[in-house]
């Protein structure tokens, strides 16, 4: 059973169908967008996900190509791309929907707020910078980064 499931997932990803596959999803995610734009189908998503993730963890082929540390910046593009994808169609339709009420958008509402660079950005950028420093130094540390001599 288990052999038959990894040989489904192996054809399903097949460059081909895998292109097409993508091609047509995206396509339905265009369309139906104020259905995948609800907070419950980005957490069913990422619950789907994480018990894929879960359950081919015991693979060793899996678990080894996964823990890489080539690999490891991938899998934390990959789950960024989807959840930003899906912040930006949902701000879309939530934008949409407020149009079609007579109401600003979301980002004219924000416009009319008057923030300072200085102090008000700078730190949070300062702070950002320390945290990203922070932990790329301990990340950098952790994980055994492929920097040998070839």
């Amino acid at each position: 059973m288990e052999q038959a499931i990894k040989n489904a997932i192996d054809s399903l990803f097949e460059p081909t169908t895998y292109f097409l596959g993508s091609v047509i999803g995206l396509a339905v995610f265009v369309r139906f967008r104020k259905f995948f734009s609800q907070k419950v189908v980005i957490a069913a998503i990422f619950a789907v996900s994480t018990a894929f993730l879960l359950w081919a963890w015991d693979d060793p082929n899996f678990n080894r190509i996964i823990t890489k540390a080539d690999n490891i910046p991938i899998l934390i593009l990959l789950s960024t791309v989807v959840f930003f994808t899906w912040l930006a169609m949902r701000t879309a339709v939530l934008n949409d929907e407020r149009t079609a009420n007579g109401q600003p958008t979301i980002e004219a509402e924000y416009s009319k707020q008057k923030v300072f660079t200085w102090p008000d950005l700078v730190y949070v950028e300062f702070i950002c910078i320390i945290l990203f420093t922070a932990l790329l130094v301990i990340w950098s540390i952790e994980i055994e980064a492929p920097l040998e001599e070839p």
